[in-house]
């Protein structure tokens, strides 16, 4: 348990940082492949518009440089017209021209248009903002002088229906529910699924378009997430110099599928870890607490002085076989001495009992002794020989109470020494 609780603050730590990692590689991953995403989009569309800005050029560049009249003007609105929305001419001295043909007040005068007046003061070719035509699709105009000799002798300009654009960015793949949407530099929608061009994204209902507002149309490339909700990424790029933004919209789920993916992976590999630790440890465990308890049980015995038991030898050669099979021979060796102490105590058991019935036996030679004693000091009256004889007597039984007390000694150090022993 002490081994696998810091194991597992390890493994969480190792999870958390990896996936903390991978989320930034990914987030910094989908950052590049959103921003490429939208400038290959916005290349698209400003090839569309740089298409038609080229066609414009190349035509008034011809009609100034061939000085072309009038019927040859209007003939080429009229082909150019069939070939896109609309061609048209206005000139300030006669009769505005629309190559579609469409109806014409005979007193419109192109000069007072803003078209007409800016690109009467440029060299390059003008592009409008982008308005709404008669049927609702968002259009863009192009207009260019006309110029011979260094002359203005009237200004051309088309337009460009942008129903392309919704074609293209409709069609754009873009992670799995991706969306893209595109604004004017005045900030209106030229597409978006939900809003129109009526519709600015600085007063839309959506709070995180109305905050990246001004961050779009910073005119740089941005990578963002959204600023209230945290929901989804944005990648805006500049669609060349039209002052158009292009913006891909990404749920963060889908970004961070992959890593939230890995996650899983990392947090199964994770539980199959710990229950394999837990499966190890509980292992170990049981091989170290086990021998262990059973010795603590066996010496809980011996120091209650039951010998009866004596543990098995184990084959392990470890720490705690070592000390198990020590302890097995410290048992048996105890046996043994106890074993050995309680024959000698036997031993000296009976040689006390022989020593015990000496002693009695000394005792009653002495008590005879005494007695006979005693009858020759009544009879020593009696006669002389028979007092030198009972003299003699005498003299014997104390030579034989003397080695009696002598055997009585050693008797009495024997059994000393006995109790020493013993």
């Amino acid at each position: 348990m002490l081994v696998g609780v810091p194991l597992i603050f390890v493994f969480l730590i190792l999870l958390g940082t990896i996936y903390w990692k991978a989320s930034d590689s990914i987030q910094d991953v989908a950052s590049r492949e959103m921003i490429q995403m939208a400038e290959v989009n916005a290349a698209n569309i400003n090839t569309a518009l740089q298409k038609k800005s080229r066609q414009l050029e190349t035509v008034t560049r011809l009609w100034g440089t061939e000085n072309a009249s009038y019927d040859e003007m209007m003939l080429g609105a009229r082909e150019f017209a069939s070939k896109t929305s609309d061609f048209f001419v206005g000139f300030p001295d006669q009769p505005f021209i629309d190559g579609a043909g469409f109806d014409i007040p005979s007193d419109f005068d192109a000069t007072s248009r803003g078209w007409y007046k800016e690109a009467a003061e440029s060299t390059k070719v003008c592009q409008s903002s982008v308005y709404k035509a008669a049927n609702g699709v968002p259009v863009v105009s192009f207009s260019s002088a006309i110029r011979s000799g260094g002359n203005l002798v009237g200004v051309a300009g088309c337009d460009l229906n942008l129903d392309l654009v919704e074609e293209m960015l409709s069609k754009a793949k873009i992670y799995k529910t991706g969306k893209a949407f595109l604004i004017s530099k005045e900030g209106n929608f030229i597409y978006h699924e939900k809003y129109s061009l009526d519709n600015s994204i600085t007063s839309v209902d959506d709070a995180d378009l109305k905050a990246l507002a001004s961050t779009f149309l910073s005119g740089k490339p941005v990578f963002t997430s959204s600023p209230n909700s945290a929901e989804n990424f944005y990648a805006s790029v500049p669609v060349g110099d039209s002052g158009w933004v292009l913006v891909l919209c990404v749920p963060q789920a889908e970004v961070f599928a992959s890593s939230t993916e890995l996650l899983g992976i990392m947090v199964g590999i994770t539980i199959a870890a710990f229950i394999l630790l837990a499966a190890i440890l509980f292992y170990i465990a049981r091989l170290i607490s086990v021998p262990v308890e059973n010795l603590a049980e066996f010496a809980s015995n011996v120091a209650q002085g039951d010998l009866r038991t004596v543990p098995q030898p184990l084959d392990r050669t470890d720490e705690i076989g070592t000390l198990h099979n020590a302890f097995c021979n410290m048992t048996e060796n105890l046996r043994k001495l106890i074993r050995q102490v309680s024959d000698t105590a036997g031993r000296v058991a009976a040689s006390s009992s022989d020593l015990t019935a000496n002693t009695q036996e000394a005792a009653q030679a002495s008590e005879f002794a005494a007695n006979s004693v005693a009858q020759i000091a009544e009879t020593s009256t009696a006669q002389s020989e028979t007092i030198v004889s009972a003299a003699s007597m005498m003299q014997q039984a104390s030579s034989s109470i003397g080695e009696v007390a002598d055997v009585i000694k050693e008797i009495v150090t024997s059994a000393k020494m006995t109790e020493d022993e013993t």
